[in-house]
């Protein structure tokens, strides 16, 4: 760690920048300017993105003289705590909502300027929500599991697997009947692995399945997949995870699948915010205690970490890969944030479609999503819309599903 003194107006680093330096503030004030906003930081960290070779999306400028401590990536790596991992994620939440303000602007004025008749994005009733019945059974089961009550746990199971479910949730109780079975009698896991294979089609891909798998073959268990197990969710499509205006007293971790955020104006006119991939972070709002911003909603089937925010402490203590996972997660957020307001700022919409499709293909490609939807979300003609994704390789089935690049 060396200590570093700039002089007010001083440039740190610019939009575009790759760093090799981490930063944390011991004195002054600086002046963070992220997706044409600017808000004014007195403590934490800048320059996270030196951490992934990631390039900047922020200009970081000495609003007065200031004091820095510049940390190598590699002293990091090796030795940061979770006090520090987590003052970096605050510092990063911080510049997340400030880019989310500037979409939501945008994005509101864009809503403002269609015509009445054209703007209402379609509400779909969410199947499932978090709070439902089934995922506190899911979450006592689980508990059940690790406090070794392996027979009750094993009936919830059995319970929910013969319930009329969406397949990959009964795949998941599937599979934890499997877990239990396991744990109960450790001299049948050939037999039990064998009838598994048999029972879930190889289709469906479930994180629980790693566990099942580990269980029967050993080696090492993965730090992410251990919290997964203990603090996890697979939730199918159409799941609403988090509902804009509630207290927020959790935080998730995305490990497989995508979600979508969305929030309401005044009117009641529901618009799209972004997607969320694999590895990002979502409910950020957890840790400063501030209600949920936007409702956030599954659009394929997802796994997810949920965590409290102090429970969030004790893993990353316990497993600084998963803390550092989080980090990555949370920039390349506020990538797409910060790529979504140059996209919806363009005021061509051929030009803000074809960037968009590029910026979420795989999104497109795995969610199915369908072409009315997609151009409700760009404000665009659907028939535009159309000849647009045929020109990026993407299909439009005769219902309107948008399907697999043919490049991909």
């Amino acid at each position: 760690m060396k200590e570093i003194h700039l002089s007010s107006r001083t440039l740190l680093y610019g939009y575009g920048q790759r760093l090799t330096k981490v930063f944390f503030l011991a004195k002054g004030q600086l002046r963070v300017e992220i997706a044409g906003k600017v808000f004014h930081k007195s403590s934490g960290s800048v320059g996270e993105w030196a951490l992934f070779q990631m390039s900047s999306c922020e200009i970081v400028t000495a609003e007065t003289d200031v004091v820095l401590h510049m940390v190598e990536v590699r002293e990091l790596f090796e030795h940061a705590d979770a006090l520090t991992i987590l003052d970096m994620l605050k510092s990063l939440e911080e510049r997340l909502k400030t880019a989310d303000g500037a979409l939501q602007e945008i994005l509101e004025d864009l809503l403002h300027t269609q015509p009445r008749e054209a703007c209402h994005q379609t509400s779909v009733e969410p199947r499932f929500r978090l709070l439902s019945s089934i995922f506190e059974d899911y979450v006592r089961m689980k508990r059940l599991f690790f406090e070794k009550n392996y027979d009750e746990a094993l009936e919830l199971a059995q319970n929910y697997a013969r319930e009329s479910l969406p397949e990959d949730l009964k795949s998941e109780f599937v599979v934890w009947r499997f877990i239990c079975e396991a744990a109960k009698d450790p001299d049948r896991l050939e037999h039990l692995s064998k009838r598994l294979k048999a029972q879930i089609d190889p289709g469906i891909e479930l994180t629980s399945r790693r566990y099942f798998d580990f269980l029967a073959h050993g080696g090492e268990l993965d730090p992410v997949l251990e919290v997964f197990v203990k603090a996890g969710y697979h939730l199918p499509a159409g799941t609403l995870v988090i509902k804009e205006g509630e207290e927020a007293n959790m935080l998730f971790i995305t490990l497989r699948g995508y979600l979508k955020t969305f929030r309401r104006c005044e009117d009641e006119v529901e618009f799209f915010l972004s997607f969320i991939r694999p590895g990002e972070l979502f409910g950020e709002a957890a840790i400063t205690g501030h209600k949920r911003a936007a409702s956030v909603c599954s659009i394929t089937p997802v796994d997810v970490i949920a965590l409290k925010p102090e429970k969030l402490d004790k893993e990353i203590e316990d497993y600084p890969t998963f803390g550092f996972s989080i980090l990555e997660g949370e920039l390349r957020r506020i990538q797409n944030t910060v790529q979504l307001v140059k996209i919806f700022s363009n005021d061509n919409p051929i030009k803000r479609a074809e960037a968009f499709i590029r910026l979420f293909s795989d999104v497109l490609e795995k969610a199915q999503l369908n072409v009315s939807n997609l151009a409700e979300i760009l404000f665009s003609e659907k028939v535009g819309l159309i000849n647009t994704l045929r020109s990026l390789g993407f299909g439009v089935g005769s219902d309107g599903t948008i399907k697999a690049s043919r490049n991909g």
